[in-house]
């Protein structure tokens, strides 16, 4: 009799430690869902797009800008004015003595000379040129000091010096006469003489002529 109550208040007991353990998820609280933000979702949508946005910006290298060098500028040179050019034609002068002057008071002016410069000769033609000159320095001409010389240029006479026929006084005049030969070929020719006083030339001539 106490075994089977024993027993009968075992199968009670578990009875109700079912019971219990069947209902106790009535006694839990559930879980409570949470209420939406209003426009969370588009707020965590446009964040995860900005946050897209930065990551692929930091992976894409930039854009370089082109620069223009600008071409150096080019400074225009000035254009240099024309300037004016102005030729003087002189008459064409009859030779003249020049005197070198190498001895004071020594000087000379040629009055007249035959034949004239440029004068035309035939090829082997003789002829006889004279210069009348003037003494136009301080002192007279000695004839025993002064003579007429040959310097250079084409020689037309084997004749080298000529004495004076006498002495010249300051302003006084003479002629002195050399006998010469036209080259044989035709051209343009010239000889140069000089008056020598005491071995230094202070007068100098020369005659031009032109061979057909």
């Amino acid at each position: 009799m106490k075994l089977q109550s024993k027993r009968a208040w075992q199968v009670f007991l578990a009875g109700v430690l079912l019971l219990i353990s069947c209902d106790i998820s009535t006694f839990a609280a559930s879980p409570q869902i949470p209420t939406p933000i209003p426009g969370a979702i588009s707020l965590l949508a446009a964040q995860t797009a900005a946050e897209a946005a930065t990551e692929t910006a930091a992976l894409i290298p930039p854009t370089l800008t082109p620069t223009l060098t600008p071409f150096p500028t080019q400074t225009p040179a000035d254009t240099p004015s024309a300037t004016p050019t102005f030729v003087f034609l002189l008459p064409t002068l009859s030779p003249v003595a020049t005197s070198t002057n190498p001895n004071p008071g020594f000087a000379c002016d040629l009055v007249k000379q035959s034949p004239n410069d440029e004068a035309a000769l035939n090829p082997n033609q003789n002829f006889t040129l004279t210069w009348k000159i003037q003494n136009s320095g301080s002192k007279a001409w000695d004839q025993n000091e002064v003579t007429l010389n040959y310097i250079g240029g084409d020689k037309f006479s084997y004749t080298t010096l000529v004495n004076l026929p006498n002495t010249v006084p300051v302003n006084d005049t003479v002629s002195l006469s050399v006998g010469m030969t036209a080259p044989g070929h035709s051209g343009k020719y010239t000889t140069d003489w000089g008056l020598d006083a005491n071995n230094q030339a202070f007068c100098t001539l020369f005659l031009k002529i032109t061979v057909r």
